[in-house]
């Protein structure tokens, strides 16, 4: 039943991060993710480069995944307030 509903959580996400850039929190925060442009970003794009690429590098062995981890969660303190998942995909996360 857990692996059920959490793969319902993930397809209302997708569907929510295709059709409008934003998850269920995201949703609830009324903020969104877009390209650097501002167009809206594609699920591919956000599933792919913000959440696989980060999660590979960020699963690398010998201290080098955790110290990805950790630049990624120290970008949000620079002036654009950027991630590494996001400078990676070229988004933005912006109010909706």
């Amino acid at each position: 039943l857990v692996v059920l509903l959490l793969l319902a959580l993930f397809g209302i996400n997708c569907y929510y991060l295709h059709e409008n850039g934003q998850t269920i929190g995201k949703k609830a925060l009324g903020i969104k993710i877009v390209n650097e442009d501002g167009s809206p970003a594609g699920l591919g794009k956000i599933v792919g480069m913000r959440i696989f690429v980060m999660g590979f590098l960020e699963a690398l062995p010998f201290g080098i995944g955790f110290i990805v981890s950790l630049i990624n969660v120290l970008m949000i303190f620079q002036d654009d307030r950027r991630c590494l998942h996001d400078k990676l995909a070229g988004t933005l996360v912006v109010q909706a």
